[in-house]
């Protein structure tokens, strides 16, 4: 089977690394864990094992003061406490974006976001896919400046990325993904996949 290197930022108990773990013909590795919650630490480490590399905050791995937005570590420093990888996974937190700044376009917009330490890492390493979760409103008429803003600051670093995300929920999986009697469960989410390099940007907006 092919190796996949991959990232599990805000990871939960795991849904990406179950995903990834075995997917078709690639299984992932995963070189980095990144997970504040203790409970879910704890679930995360049963289903998986001891992570080789574990962050209890991502801002430990992308500023040299968790407290302060102005202080982003130089992108050869994230390089060091980041492995290269494939893949980039997380279901980052959407707190409000601020419109106000120091000019700096896109960057500046998400300055004080956690969605900007996923965007300084991505930076810092570049990897071929982007696989970022959301909740179903990030998609909804109340956040469209939110979602606009995430868009182009993945665009920004070369990425080609759908204008809308994808929406997924249990429900709506086809049967031979349901196993079994199905999943009933209706729980929308926000899938946001990127892809770098243009060549892609035709394939992705068909």
């Amino acid at each position: 089977m092919k190796k996949v290197k991959f990232i599990d930022l805000f990871a939960g108990i795991g849904g990406f690394h179950r995903a990834l773990s075995n997917f078709g013909s690639y299984r992932g590795e995963c070189v980095l864990t990144c997970e504040m919650d203790r409970h879910c630490r704890l679930v995360y480490e049963a289903n998986f094992g001891k992570q080789e590399r574990f962050s209890e905050n991502i801002r430990l791995l992308t500023r040299a003061d968790i407290h302060n937005e102005d202080s982003a570590l130089p992108a050869e420093e994230i390089r060091e406490l980041v492995p290269a990888h494939d893949v980039l996974c997380g279901g980052f937190p959407c707190q409000p974006f601020s419109k106000s700044g120091k000019q700096h376009g896109v960057k500046d917009k998400t300055r004080g976001t956690l969605f900007f330490d996923i965007m300084e890492i991505v930076r810092a390493r570049h990897p071929k896919f982007l696989m970022l979760e959301n909740v179903r409103n990030l998609a909804g008429p109340k956040h469209v400046d939110t979602l606009a803003t995430i868009i182009s600051a993945i665009r920004a670093e070369g990425y080609s990325v759908l204008d809308q995300p994808i929406i997924l929920s249990p429900h709506l999986l086809p049967p031979p993904r349901k196993g079994g009697e199905g999943a009933p469960q209706v729980r929308e989410r926000v899938f946001i996949l990127a892809i770098k390099g243009e060549k892609h940007e035709a394939k992705l907006r068909a």
